[in-house]
């Protein structure tokens, strides 16, 4: 498999930011297939997504609640909005390593 080099995987990761924080959420996500990932990287970018996706989120007392810094208890739509705002640069680190672990992996 072609490794992806380090611009292809920061632009491929910028892309990637809405959909990680709408699965977080659970949000649906709507076919979010790039035109420009060869489909072999369709399967890594799935599982990437899902592991970052877990990590985003987390759900104390049966309340939304940030699984980066802790604050909450937020509705879906204040989690989203507190991760798009704020975590951002953070979710697309996520992101990336992510992607170089399933690559490494796969």
């Amino acid at each position: 498999m072609v490794a992806l080099i380090s611009h292809n995987l920061d632009t491929l990761s910028e892309k990637l930011i809405d959909v990680a924080i709408r699965m977080a959420v659970g949000f649906k996500v709507r076919n979010f297939k790039l035109k420009t990932t060869p489909s072999s990287f369709e399967n890594i970018i799935g599982k990437a997504l899902e592991n970052t996706s877990r990590q985003l989120s987390k759900v104390v007392r049966g309340e939304l609640h940030c699984g980066l810094c802790g604050k909450g208890p937020f509705s879906r739509k204040g989690l989203y909005l507190h991760l798009l705002r704020i975590h951002r640069y953070e979710v697309k680190s996520l992101i990336a390593e992510e992607l170089q672990r399933a690559e490494n992996l796969g």
